[in-house]
């Protein structure tokens, strides 16, 4: 079944399947949410050869090197990141709905090597 997607709407079917082939590539995909991620919180909270965690703490390293920076500020940078930080979270889910869908027709609990 192919389900649409949300991106169908303004990309070519030669980008449709550019999408496919990046969400089917783990390695590639994990380093480019790393790029993206890297401007909202680098900072030192990506690792190589890590996966990223969109929860790691940048905010302490920001207000550290801001300490002049009031309360009202920084709350609304938090807000900035955060929002940032699941926006991106977003885009990478419905790209993951990009990934080619892996067929399993299990018989007797193993996969069938006929099919």
């Amino acid at each position: 079944m192919n389900i649409p997607k949300k991106f169908d709407r303004f990309l070519s079917s030669e980008e449709q399947g550019a999408l496919t082939r990046f969400a089917d590539d783990k390695v590639m995909k994990e380093a480019v949410k790393k790029a993206l991620l890297y401007v909202v919180y680098g900072h030192g909270t990506l690792l190589k050869g890590e996966p990223t965690d969109p929860m790691q703490n940048q905010f302490l390293f920001l207000l550290s090197n801001n300490p002049t920076m009031t309360d009202e500020e920084a709350g609304k940078v938090l807000k900035v990141i955060h929002e940032a930080v699941q926006l991106l979270n977003v885009a990478f889910g419905t790209i993951t709905s990009y990934e080619t869908e892996q067929k399993s027709n299990k018989v007797g609990g193993s996969k069938n090597q006929a099919i």
